[in-house]
């Protein structure tokens, strides 16, 4: 028989185990304020910078007008980023409208244009609910599922991305929804569904693009 103290000891290793495992409101609560509480004592050290970041800063804004800025313009910033050579290129912006600054359509067209033959990575914001502008799941590379059982992804019901002609000219799409609806933006899942269809985050479609492959390996196992 088991005694008593080796008894409450593992009852205090499935307890913490489960805590750990579950994460109910609390532990998750105080995990978030240790790790806050780790980055401002000792915040990471950037080492390299494979990944640059354009914003739209409010030096921009006031030198070029409030956004949203017309087609054209962001196909002129396109344009200047890719002659810098990059290897993918991460647009978090949803064009999901006609240029408004452009009712002929000339702002959109010299947005594809500037996007068609370059490696360009749209954005696919997730919806609960299906769009009637975008009524069919978006075109994604083949995701191959090696899995005993449907991994436990996010799922959504639709989408939200751009026009249909700016989503042909792109190289690929990625999502951009992130976890937890806070302030503080501490997961972004790697992968969801949109229907039947699974859908990458940006980063990763970006490196897909990058890489030049033809299709991602989902792996999923336990949790």
């Amino acid at each position: 028989m088991m005694s008593a103290k080796r008894a409450a000891g593992v009852a205090v290793l499935l307890a913490s185990a489960l805590a750990i495992i579950l994460q109910p409101p609390l532990v998750r609560s105080v995990r978030d304020l240790l790790f806050d509480g780790y980055q401002r004592l000792y915040p990471r050290e950037r080492k390299s910078a494979p990944a640059i970041i354009v914003a739209i800063d409010d030096q921009s804004l006031a030198r070029y007008g409030q956004w949203p800025w017309p087609r054209a313009r962001i196909a002129e910033l396109l344009r200047r980023i890719a002659a810098t050579g990059p290897a993918v290129i991460g647009v978090d912006i949803l064009f999901s409208e006609p240029d408004e600054a452009s009712p002929d359509g000339s702002g959109d067209a010299a947005l594809m244009q500037a996007i068609r033959g370059k490696k360009v990575v749209l954005a696919v914001a997730g919806l609960p609910y299906r769009d009637a502008r975008f009524p069919a799941p978006p075109k994604v590379a083949p995701v191959r599922l090696y899995a005993p059982h449907p991994p436990p992804l996010p799922k959504f019901e639709g989408q939200l991305q751009s026009l249909l002609e700016l989503d042909r000219a792109a190289a690929g799409r990625g999502l951009i929804n992130v976890g937890e609806p806070e302030r503080i933006i501490r997961q972004v899942p790697i992968m969801a569904q949109i229907g039947e269809v699974y859908v990458p985050s940006l980063a990763v479609e970006m490196f897909r693009v990058a890489a030049g492959l033809g299709s991602i390996r989902l792996d999923a196992s336990g949790h």
